[in-house]
């Protein structure tokens, strides 16, 4: 038995504009199944709208762009860009999108329809005639014309149909075609030959998603653990994961990366993890900062700037300035110390003086700290427990934990 699928993109008539939509997200599949059906799904989707109206809102027309675009830039999905030939198909945006989403053109199939519309020898006919010999708007898979039903033969059977088609394309410019682009029977068995040869080249990929999707419910699998509907289980799934996050952890501080958990050290993620290091170039920044911006004053012969509003990194100061500065500060801090002396506590407050940027630098630093310590505490909780899990002992323990670590570093 053969399958034959259509999807619709649901399309309600907008009755009440302030309680219904003119178009839906939701879609309705219709099967159809029969030894001579053909082993193809299509996706039927609405027009794309250019502008709003009385019946369709903007947010319709974003609605229906989004909907097609979603399906057109699938890898595996074959675009077959329906252009009707009653416009200038410049005009339509349909091809200018499926090039957006296809470039090349791999996947992109053109459909002109309604061509018994052009007039006989106009050069719109020319045109689209050329379009269909993928002279103009090139796709690698080419176009395919057909000639639709007109409203006075909107009840006439398949046959008739085809039959009326079949002459159609017998006759004037349309003979200059190959048959194998033009009506309904050539299309049927050029999509299957065009879904094959696709699922052929997607093969690999889709193997390895696959691949990558197995392995990703095992992983989860292995997260959730086994059953625990009574206490000691749930105790004991607790306990397992203790052991497992202590273990991470100490790793992670002791600087030993053997383990599975700490990837690779090129990735940005794998270096989060290997906490050590990480730390160990925070304070070799943390010392080159202290040393470059630590100190408050920069006492230079000549001042560069002049910039007395700077909250990080030291102010430059002439040294003569600094020198009746310093000597300011000694005839108002004298004590009862003997003429010719001076009084040693100023040493600390010109030692405050200098140290004024170590609050700021500090802060920052330990900041990244916590920060780097957080993101290894998260990708532990990550590699050994399920989402629900890790979320209970962010709330309950982890983030407590963290809060004090944290008012007691500062």
């Amino acid at each position: 038995m053969k399958t034959f699928l259509f999807w619709w993109s649901l399309r309600r008539r907008k009755w009440d504009l302030t309680t219904a939509k003119a178009f839906s997200s939701d879609v309705l599949r219709v099967e159809v199944t029969g030894p001579n059906q053909t082993n193809l799904t299509l996706v039927d989707l609405p027009g794309l709208i250019h502008a709003e109206n009385k019946q369709q809102s903007a947010g319709d027309v974003n609605l229906v762009y989004s909907l097609v675009k979603s399906y057109m830039v699938k890898p595996r999905s074959i675009i077959l860009a329906v252009v009707s030939a009653k416009n200038d198909y410049a005009n339509q945006i349909v091809t200018k999108l499926a090039r957006d989403v296809d470039p090349k053109g791999v996947r992109t199939l053109g459909i002109i329809t309604k061509p018994d519309t052009l007039h006989v020898g106009s050069e719109s006919e020319r045109e689209f005639v050329n379009l269909a010999k993928n002279e103009d708007v090139t796709f690698r898979l080419g176009w395919h014309i057909l000639k639709n039903r007109d409203y006075d033969k909107r009840d006439c059977s398949a046959q008739e149909r085809d039959e009326e088609e079949r002459l159609f394309f017998s006759k004037g410019i349309w003979t200059t075609l190959p048959m194998n682009i033009l009506g309904l029977d050539p299309l049927k068995p050029r999509l299957s030959t065009v879904l094959r040869d696709q699922i052929i080249s997607e093969l690999p990929r889709l193997i390895r998603d696959v691949e990558e999707g197995i392995d990703e419910c095992r992983n989860r699998l292995a997260k959730l653990g086994e059953a625990r509907e009574g206490l000691r289980e749930q105790r004991r799934y607790l306990m397992h994961i203790g052991q497992a996050f202590t273990s991470l952890v100490k790793a992670a501080v002791g600087g030993v990366y053997d383990h599975e958990f700490f990837g690779s050290a090129t990735t940005k993620e794998g270096y989060s993890k290997r906490l050590r290091a990480v730390i160990q170039n925070l304070l070799i920044d943390f010392a080159d900062d202290i040393r470059r911006n630590g100190h408050g004053y920069e006492i230079v012969d000549d001042v560069e700037n002049d910039d007395d509003d700077k909250i990080f990194g030291p102010i430059q100061i002439a040294r003569d300035d600094y020198v009746l500065e310093v000597k300011t500060l000694m005839r108002r801090s004298r004590g009862c110390e003997l003429i010719g002396t001076f009084n040693p506590l100023i040493i600390g407050d010109l030692f405050f003086q200098q140290s004024r940027p170590w609050k700021g630098i500090i802060t920052n630093h330990c900041h990244k700290i916590l920060e780097a310590s957080r993101h290894c505490v998260d990708f532990s909780l990550l590699h050994i427990t399920d989402d629900r899990t890790r979320a209970g002992l962010h709330r309950e323990i982890i983030d407590p934990a963290l809060e004090g670590i944290s008012r007691a570093l500062e």
